[in-house]
């Protein structure tokens, strides 16, 4: 039994009378009654625990600091506790069924590790005597940040080191270093009014990579930033569909609707930006003092402004520069084309945009009349660096002092993309052919990332892109092979020549197979190498390839028979094979697993794995049991039925799936939009046609209770726009490179 409290953004009005803004802080008094055998916990430690004539228990909490309503929580439950202290005696405990509390072992260690970190860096200590982290079952909002008292669901506090993978993991260290980076921002530090929602999550969402980090650095996070973070929010935000950072919300669906990639991703991406501009010492001074200045109180992004200006002695003018990046929407591609004399580069600026239908520009005629205050990096061929701020729409570089290709955006740290004149693209491609150390891992990632993202929007032909995956056969490192693979992937998706797809699968195999003979099965290997080995495998597995396919065979074989035990990092891939090729009999098996698994976290397991099956009959069955509670678990249901969706043979089993039951789903998550958000977007993934596109159109055109989940309707729509485009300008450039590089 759990009673747990969820008050973001709005719901503590109907707790108890109060005014329910943020700004608005004040100093809480709580008790709470608890039958016997239950306890209670709250944002502060209890000072009184008093037995009452019926059996009852009665808990006096201390007063909170002056905090916002929305912040206040509590749990009454009979869940057991790890119990450790920092060095300055903060109390710090972690709550989970009995079964599981001695799995937040990982998660209660790296607490302590974090506070400390995050002290340290703020220059404040945390503000209270103890910290609680709860497990709860069922718990269907991710983590939240409640002072003194942060509540997960399960899989987000979890960890056993014997059966959790590295993502689990990973995802475990992120989330306990999101959620207790907001007890300085967004808790001791609020922002004023929901329009500014950035301020507390874009601000938790880059400090969970820096104090993650900080605390296991083995996890190489900063990196991983790229991949979670950047590429995430520029999806998102190059559809028409993106608004700005500070965007106007009055209604409660307004405000749940802000919490989004562009609160989430992009503004971490900016903030990223932002520090590397300043330099790390001047930022993190600023963030110092504008934590100090505003402590237990509320502020908005003017003081933020204002605090680094002084910690940078007003040499910058950093509100004039983050203006541009928070009051309009979308980002910016740089277009760099040389001088017909070839001495000076004029470097240009538009808005980034897919996507775009008639209906868009007739009714937008302002769509490319935005100005960034973009800070510009750059490297030249003859090792020459550089930056400067481009703040007008165009500038031109003079190139006195150097020769060869230039190569802007270094580290990929600017939230732009670049598309310079194919001169220059050629010579990128060239280097990288000839000596691809010349630019590190992620300059190469970068490449690869905006040369095909270009094409969703006919401003590169696909031709630059195919070119550069060339040299991919001597790259060795993740970013860049993750950039280029899932590139190729999502173009063999969309290409209709069934030659011109046996020709890319070729490209793809040739692109791989050094990998495969290079990291094979190791298990000592990095937490990166461990993403390529299982990025690569699975590819393999996918293309066809036979002697992977064979070795996952025989190691499924020894599993069964009780010969070995599988190695975590592979269970997936080598249950997800045996179900492609034994498939009556692994299915068997797999859904005995799943409906015996003894934790939540291997049930997950079980059932991603059942989701890749190509028996559309299973996949019908699955679909069917994610709606039984008894089987699946509220904070389970959309994962699951996202992780079908995402299989090319399910999902059109899911649309129709969901559009026969949207009521009971949109009933169960009413209150929990961003699970309907994020399961919207991975509902149509693979949709691109214009049937497709009118189909879902029309279906949502009909009254749906959505809530503020309807703000991603004209999302997906536009997405699924911008595969329509792409293969209307793409597919013929496509098949006419695979045809004259590419031999079956």
């Amino acid at each position: 039994y759990v009673y747990s409290s969820q008050l973001e953004t709005t719901s503590a009005r109907t707790v108890f009378p109060c005014f329910d803004e943020p700004a608005i802080k004040a100093v809480f008094s709580i008790s709470i009654t608890v039958p016997h055998g239950y306890s209670a916990i709250s944002n502060t430690q209890y000072k009184l625990r008093k037995s009452l004539p019926n059996g009852d228990i009665l808990y006096h909490f201390d007063r909170t600091p002056p905090m916002s309503s929305y912040l206040l929580a509590f749990v009454i439950s009979d869940l057991k506790y790890l119990e450790g202290q920092t060095i300055d005696s903060v109390i710090v405990r972690t709550w989970a069924t009995p079964a599981n509390y001695q799995h937040t072992k990982y998660s209660l260690d790296i607490a302590i590790k974090l506070i400390q970190f995050y002290e340290k860096m703020y220059g404040i200590a945390y503000p209270l005597s103890k910290m609680d982290m709860v497990a709860v079952p069922q718990f269907a909002e991710g983590a939240m940040e409640n002072w003194g008292l942060i509540t997960y669901e399960e899989s987000s506090l979890l960890y056993n080191n014997l059966t959790d993978t590295e993502r689990t993991k990973q995802g475990v260290t992120v989330t306990v270093a999101h959620e207790l980076a907001h007890q300085w921002f967004g808790d001791l530090v609020t922002l004023r009014w929901w329009d500014e929602v950035w301020l507390n999550e874009g601000f938790a969402s880059f400090m969970e990579f820096i104090g993650a980090n900080a605390v296991v650095s083995e996890l190489e996070m900063m990196k991983q930033f790229l991949i979670t973070n950047y590429v995430k929010a520029q999806k998102f935000d190059g559809l028409p569909t993106a608004h700005p950072i500070i965007s106007k919300a009055t209604s409660s669906n307004q405000i749940n609707a802000l919490f989004d990639e562009i609160s989430y991703e992009k503004a971490s991406s900016i903030i990223r930006m932002l520090r590397e501009y300043l330099g790390i010492a001047n930022f993190n001074r600023g963030i110092q003092y504008y934590l100090s200045t505003h402590r237990y109180k509320a502020a908005t992004h003017q003081d933020l402004w204002r605090a680094l200006e002084w910690a940078t002695s007003s040499r910058i003018d950093i509100s004039a520069m983050m203006n541009t990046w928070t009051k309009q929407p979308g980002f910016p591609v740089l277009m760099l084309r040389h001088s017909h004399d070839n001495n000076s580069i004029v470097i240009s600026q538009q808005r980034y945009l897919i996507g775009v239908d008639h209906h868009f520009k007739m009714n937008n005629t302002s769509i490319n009349k935005y100005n960034w205050h973009i800070p510009i990096t750059f490297r030249t061929e003859n090792g020459k660096k550089g930056k400067f701020m481009l703040s007008k729409e165009a500038d031109i570089l003079h190139r006195k002092t150097f020769d060869g290709w230039i190569k802007l955006n270094l580290n990929q740290i600017g939230y732009y993309c670049v598309n310079y004149d194919l001169g220059n693209w050629d010579a990128l491609v060239n280097q990288l052919m000839k000596n691809l150390s010349k630019l590190n891992d992620i300059d190469r990632h970068q490449l690869l990332y905006d040369s095909f993202e270009l094409t969703k929007s006919k401003l590169l032909t696909a031709a630059v892109f195919l070119n550069m995956t060339k040299y991919l056969v001597k790259e060795r490192n993740y970013l860049p092979l993750y950039a280029a693979i899932n590139a190729l992937t999502e173009m063999e998706q969309l290409i209709d020549s069934q030659e011109a797809k046996g020709k890319l699968k070729v490209h793809i195999l040739r692109i791989i197979q050094p990998q495969i003979r290079i990291l094979s099965w190791r298990l000592d290997t990095t937490v990166l190498q461990s993403k390529l080995q299982q990025l690569v495998m699975t590819t393999a597995v996918n293309h066809n390839h036979t002697s992977v396919i064979s070795f996952l065979l025989s190691a499924y074989d020894h599993w069964v028979n009780n010969l070995t035990r599988l190695p975590v990092k592979f269970r997936h891939i080598v249950l997800s094979t045996a179900l492609k090729y034994r498939q009556l009999s692994a299915e068997k098996l797999l859904l005995r697993k799943f409906h015996h698994a003894p934790s939540s976290s291997l049930k997950r397991t079980y059932f991603k794995v059942l989701a890749t099956s190509r028996n559309p009959e299973l996949l019908k069955r699955l679909l069917n049991m994610t709606l039984d509670l008894k089987v699946v678990n509220t904070d389970e249901t959309i994962d699951f039925l996202a992780s079908i969706s995402v299989n090319p043979i399910g999902h059109m089993l899911t649309w129709e799936f969901y559009k026969k039951n949207s009521k009971i789903i949109h009933n169960r998550y009413f209150l929990n939009v961003g699970y309907l958000q994020e399961f919207f977007k991975v509902l149509v993934r693979y949709f691109k046609t214009e049937d497709q596109y009118n189909d879902v159109k029309h279906f949502f055109h009909l009254p749906h209770h959505l809530g503020s989940a309807k703000s991603s309707i004209a999302v997906i729509l536009s997405k699924i726009r911008t595969r329509i485009q792409w293969r209307q300008w793409n597919n013929v450039q496509v098949e006419k490179w695979l045809n004259e590089n590419v031999r079956k």
